[in-house]
C-alpha cells in the first residue's frame, strides 16, 4: 500500500531529524525529495508494471550538515 511506504519515509525522516517534500505522488509512482536544493537525498517509489506491490528502486542519502538550531 502507498500509505506504508508514505508511513516508512514520514518515520525515517522524523529519525533522522530531516524534512523533505512530496515531489510526485500517484498511483502508481511516489517520490520524494530533501527541502535543502543542494541535498542529494530522493526516495523513489513505484509500482511495478502488472503488479499490486509498491517497490523502492532508488534510495539516495542527504549530503548536508544539519544547521543548530
Amino acid at each position: 500500500m502507498k500509505s506504508a511506504l508514505q508511513d516508512v519515509v514520514k518515520s525515517w525522516s522524523l529519525k533522522l531529524q530531516r524534512q523533505f517534500k512530496v515531489l510526485k505522488s500517484s498511483l502508481a509512482v511516489y517520490t520524494v525529495v530533501c527541502e535543502t536544493k543542494e541535498c542529494n537525498f530522493r526516495v523513489h517509489g513505484h509500482v511495478p508494471k502488472y503488479e499490486s506491490y509498491w517497490l523502492v528502486s532508488r534510495v539516495e542519502e542527504h549530503n548536508h550538515m544539519l544547521r543548530n538550531t
